[in-house]
């Protein structure tokens, strides 16, 4: 006698089996990932540093005061440690014999920048152009840079500017002789005297003047701070590189309409100097050495900008939130 047996498979009761293999097999994967992580870090050559947790990495561990942590984390893990920030591996450095290591011994090799995502945006219009925003040390790199040595920060350059710092500082004397017994806001007012100085060298023009007043929603100032506000917002993608140039936070879309608006106060002065040509070969400004070796508008445009970061704008940004 031959007994069969049908039994009827309910579709829900599939389902529902599926799902059950589902979240056993995710859960093992994790645990794959995370195993792999610490076996990976511990055969790795990289300095020792605190344990990391998946996805956040460090960033707890950091908090809002990371000057102050680091230096704690520094006395338990050593001068030179490894952490994580989100994904991305960052070496910290701590001591001084660490720092002279890192800038002078191995300098070449350590050399890699972390430049914000927004200005690797390929259609940033700063991508590859300024010296600071560079991705390598490649041939471009090394021609910007042989200009700021030899125009701006050459012995000869350095001693041909003592007169216009002179004449500048002289100026802010004499300003600040007028407002005598007014309040007076010296941030400012010392400002515009350092942004004199570096637009004079650069284009041999005041792109600013001490009565532009802080209130003013235009105007250079106010571009430069926003710009600088923009480019120093804490981005997903410099913590997960994974999202590098989708520019999710529209960072790079604000950035660059500040760009332009920042590049409108000097592009007619370019200009002119392209009309006009140089009179004598090897004298002038910044500007007219850029046009003489023959560098676009783009990569001059980029250049200021990064000589804007070099000058006291970026201290002057920080002031201005701490004051």
């Amino acid at each position: 006698m031959v007994l069969v047996i049908k039994t009827t498979m309910n579709p829900t009761t599939l389902a529902t089996g599926d799902t059950n293999l589902f979240f056993p097999l995710l859960l093992l994967l994790l645990l794959s990932l995370i195993t792999f992580k610490l076996f990976s870090t511990k055969r790795s050559s990289l300095p020792p540093g605190p344990f990391s947790w998946p996805i956040v990495g460090n960033l707890f561990q950091i908090g809002k005061n990371p000057h102050i942590n680091l230096a704690k984390l520094a006395q338990t893990h050593g001068p030179l440690m490894s952490l994580r920030f989100g994904s991305r591996l960052v070496i910290v450095g701590s001591s001084r014999e660490v720092a002279a290591e890192i800038l002078k011994t191995h300098d070449r090799l350590l050399s890699g920048r972390c430049i914000p995502d927004p200005l690797k945006v390929k259609d940033s219009k700063l991508h590859n152009l300024g010296i600071g925003f560079f991705d390598e040390c490649d041939n471009n790199w090394k021609n910007v840079k042989s200009m700021y040595k030899g125009v701006l920060f050459s012995a000869k350059a350095m001693d041909s500017q003592v007169s216009l710092r002179e004449k500048k500082v002289m100026e802010m004397v004499r300003y600040l002789a007028t407002k005598e017994g007014q309040v007076v806001n010296l941030k400012e007012i010392v400002f515009t005297t350092a942004f004199n100085i570096l637009s004079n060298i650069l284009l041999s023009v005041d792109l600013t003047d001490f009565e532009e007043s802080e209130g003013e929603e235009e105007g250079l100032k106010v571009w430069l701070r926003k710009y600088v506000e923009v480019a120093g917002t804490p981005q997903l993608a410099d913590l997960y590189p994974v999202f590098a140039g989708w520019d999710l936070q529209g960072m790079c879309k604000r950035m660059m309409k500040l760009f332009d608006k920042i590049c409108d106060s000097w592009i007619n002065i370019v200009k002119q100097k392209r009309e006009r040509g140089i009179q004598i070969l090897g004298q002038g400004d910044f500007t007219d050495a850029l046009i003489e070796k023959g560098f676009s508008d783009d990569q001059i445009n980029a250049i200021f900008m990064v000589s804007l970061y070099l000058s006291p704008v970026y201290p002057y940004k920080c002031m201005h939130l701490l004051v």
